[in-house]
Parts: structure tokens; sequence; C-alpha cells
């Protein structure tokens, strides 16, 4: 009898996959993209116990225990590094909190449609932009010999100045180019939130101010918790990259104790 219900059971189950497999077909896609980028990597992780060298590779290289976490925490910037990371991280989180709720409320009361898509597009491009390119970008911009800045202040009688070269600018320039980088994408979550209060809004309001926005925004702690606990996941995976890519963030961050 208990063969008999697990067959039928399974039948069932099986049917049921059947009557929805092209949901479990787009449902495969960001399965198969966590588990490529997300759990494969995880293996990595040996190599922190490792003397690796590319051409012996993971599996060849002498595995060594913690004589890397030795080195590392006996390194005499070892305190600038966790000071300099702590500080710029939090930095990044506080300041970029605010600007995607700021910029979900001015969309969702803006009357103008194609305006209204207009700034939603123009704010949410440049999250498509890569590592390199930002930072491409940035030596463009802040550059010495031809940035614009430089040439802007130098037309207006002051001297040029290393942006990318000055341990006190690193942090500015990592946090408010993430900002413009992410708000438009961050702010995704709280835009189509908001809508769906407009209607009770008109019928309640009431000319209240601080009414209109309970109405429109009753619980405004979720989504901004909830996209909180993503910056804070995902906050090092975008400074790794950027910094990475650059040879001048990466000694501003490790050698320099006073860029905090």
């Amino acid at each position: 009898m208990k063969t008999k219900k697990a067959r039928e059971s399974s039948a069932k189950t099986l049917r049921r996959i059947g009557n929805a497999k092209y949901l479990y077909l787009m449902l495969l896609i960001p399965v198969l993209y966590v588990v490529i980028f997300n759990y494969i990597p995880i293996g990595g992780i040996a190599m922190a116990f490792q003397r690796y060298t590319p051409r012996s590779g993971m599996f060849g290289s002498e595995w060594v225990g913690l004589y890397n976490f030795a080195r590392f925490f006996e390194s005499p910037v070892f305190l600038d590094v966790i000071r300099n990371t702590l500080s710029v991280s939090l930095y990044s989180l506080i300041a970029s909190f605010p600007f995607p709720i700021l910029l979900a409320v001015m969309v969702n009361h803006c009357l103008l449609p194609r305006f209204k898509k207009g700034v939603q597009v123009i704010t949410f491009a440049p999250y498509f932009l890569s590592a390199v390119l930002l930072v491409g970008l940035l030596n463009q911009v802040l550059s010495v010999r031809s940035g614009i800045f430089n040439m802007a202040r130098e037309a207006m009688g002051f001297a040029r100045i290393d942006f990318m070269g000055v341990p006190s600018w690193f942090n500015d320039i990592y946090v408010w180019t993430g900002i413009w980088q992410t708000t438009g994408y961050s702010a995704i979550i709280y835009i189509s939130a908001g809508p769906a209060q407009h209607s009770v809004c008109g019928l309640y309001a009431g000319g209240n101010r601080i009414h209109h926005w309970r109405q429109q925004y009753p619980k405004p702690a979720e989504p901004a918790g909830t996209t909180s606990l993503c910056n804070l996941n995902c906050w090092y995976a975008s400074y790794d990259a950027r910094v990475s890519v650059c040879p001048e963030i990466l000694y501003t961050l490790t050698l320099s104790g006073t860029s905090t």
C-alpha cells in the first residue's frame, strides 16, 4: 500500500511539473546563474590556504595552512587596511541610503509620463557600466592633464589637482560615483511600490501631507530594510571590482593611513 501511495504521489508531482514546465524552464536560467557564479567559485576559497601559482593551479599548489592569514595579520599595513575598508563601507552605506527613496518619491509624483520614463532610463543606465569602463571614465574626467574638472579649474585661475592620487579624495570619489551608478537601480523597488497606493491617497489623504505620505508608503521600513541588507551583501563585490582595476585606488587604500 505504501509503495502504491508513493507511486501515486510521484505521478501527481510529475503531472504538476509537466503542467508548469514552461515556468520551470524560466526558473532554470536564474538557478544556473546562481550555481555558476555563486556556488562554483566557493571552491576558490581553498586558494587562501595554498601558496598558489598559476602554473600548478588550485589542485597542484602547495598547502600552507594559515600561513597567508598570519602574514596578513602581521603586516604593518593591516590596521590601515581594516580601518580604511570599514570606513569606506560605512560611508557608502549611510550616504547612499536616502537617494533611491527620494528618487522614487519624485518619480511617482511626476505627472508627465514621458519625462518620468526618461528620468528612469537616465538614472538606471549607469548601473550597466562595467567597473573597467567606470574607472576609465573617472580617469578621463579627473585626469591632471586632460580632465574636465582640472581644465575648468585652470580656466578659472586655480591650480590643477591630482584627484586620483590624493588619499583624502579616495572615499568621496568612490562613494559618490557608486551612488551615481546604483541609485536608479536601487530605486526600482520603491518606484514599483508607490503607484499601488495612489488611489488610496486620493480618497483618504484629505490635504494632510503626513497622512498622505503614510497612505502612499504605509510600511517604508520593509523595502528600506531589504535594500539595506542587499547593499550590505553586495557592496564588497562592487568595491573589489573598482579597486582592482585602478592601481591608484589600491595604493591609496592599502598604504595611506590618512585617507580616513
